[in-house]
């Protein structure tokens, strides 16, 4: 997806809508790892989420590791500081928090 400069919050209020929940796929989740100049640690620094939205691909969120919550698949939720960054192309989030939508 080509997208114009916009900061990492706009960006996902504009490939997602942010005033709608977020549903989670599955409790199944990918590790993130710490890097430092000798390639990767065993550190964990957070874990990566499928979720959707209404009329959306599914797309994976990372959270920090500290949220490893005991989430449920199909439920709405909502982030707090959702960010997206566009890498040559393909967009990747990331997000503080996560917590049901009400």
């Amino acid at each position: 997806m080509k997208t114009k400069k916009l900061s990492p919050s706009v960006l996902a209020s504009v490939v997602t809508d942010v005033s709608k929940p977020y549903y989670l796929l599955s409790t199944d989740y990918t590790l993130k790892f710490k890097y430092d100049d000798n390639g990767r640690t065993d550190k964990i620094t957070g874990y990566k989420y499928w979720f959707i939205q209404d009329n959306s691909e599914p797309f994976q969120v990372a959270l920090p590791a500290e949220l490893n919550k005991n989430l449920k698949i199909f439920i709405g939720y909502k982030f707090q500081n959702l960010e997206a960054y566009d890498f040559n192309g393909t967009i990747y989030f990331r997000a503080e928090s996560i917590q049901l939508f009400e």
